[in-house]
């Protein structure tokens, strides 16, 4: 399904500044990727077989397919300004091009895959492959309030969520997310906006109780790691939530 998508938007010229193309009255014109493309796919990647995508895709392991998929993301655009040849049907060349309205609509296009693979994925506006949120909490990391403090909050949520959903994610990565999240509810309770008690309490002991933020025997650690971490990951964001809503959406202070 990819590579039939790939040869669709190719054929529609959304990769003809990146790959160039033959002209019967000039020949070879060489886009944006330069004259041996395989070469200049490499020394992005580091990534062996990966191109041409018709003779190798079928080889390909689910990273590889990730690592194309958020490549070609990168490097496709729609034709803006250009002129058709119509000698020998030549086609057209493109002069100037659109990159945010080509990845537009390679998103719209390659989502429509990858929200019905596994457990359902997503390609985000940054152009990096996502796990789906759970049902019902796909509004919470689209939207989640800005407070307005990028370096101590909103940056901070924004990096946890992406490493948490991250394809590929590790256990290791997953526990930095939460961490994260733990340190930014810190700040918030240090700067004044916390939670009615005792909910607030409640709160720190299941990020300082659970094998997430320290290390000792006392702490809880024999839980299905993926449930577990899902569900303290999403409580912590939704807690972020409500406080900065309450706080700084409608200027509303806590009890």
């Amino acid at each position: 399904m990819f590579l039939n998508l790939f040869i669709l938007l190719r054929g529609e010229y959304y990769f003809q500044e990146a790959l160039g193309y033959h002209c019967v009255d000039v020949g070879d014109v060489y886009g944006t990727w330069g004259r041996d493309q395989e070469a200049f796919v490499f020394s992005k990647l580091k990534m062996e077989k990966l191109w041409p995508i018709e003779k190798s895709v079928d080889a390909w392991d689910e990273a590889q397919l990730f690592t194309m998929i958020e490549f070609l993301h990168d490097n496709v655009s729609a034709r803006k300004e250009g002129w058709y040849h119509d000698f020998a049907d030549c086609g057209w060349h493109g002069t100037t091009w659109d990159r945010e309205e080509g990845r537009r609509r390679y998103r719209e296009e390659i989502n429509k895959i990858l929200g019905d693979y596994e457990q359902g994925y997503v390609l985000s506006d940054k152009g990096e492959i996502l796990q789906l949120a759970p049902r019902g909490l796909d509004t919470l990391v689209d939207e989640v309030v800005v407070s307005g403090d990028a370096g101590n909050i909103d940056n901070r949520v924004q990096g946890a969520i992406s490493k948490f959903r991250r394809h590929g994610v590790t256990l290791v990565d997953k526990k930095d997310a939460i961490r994260t999240l733990g340190d930014v509810l810190e700040f918030l309770k240090k700067s004044g906006y916390t939670l009615p008690k005792p909910d607030d309490g409640n709160l720190f002991q299941i990020i300082n109780k659970f094998d997430i933020r320290h290390h000792n025997p006392e702490q809880s650690a024999d839980y299905s790691r993926d449930e577990f971490h899902r569900w303290i990951f999403y409580t912590l964001l939704a807690s972020i939530d409500l406080i900065n809503g309450l706080n700084f959406k409608h200027g509303l202070s806590l009890p």
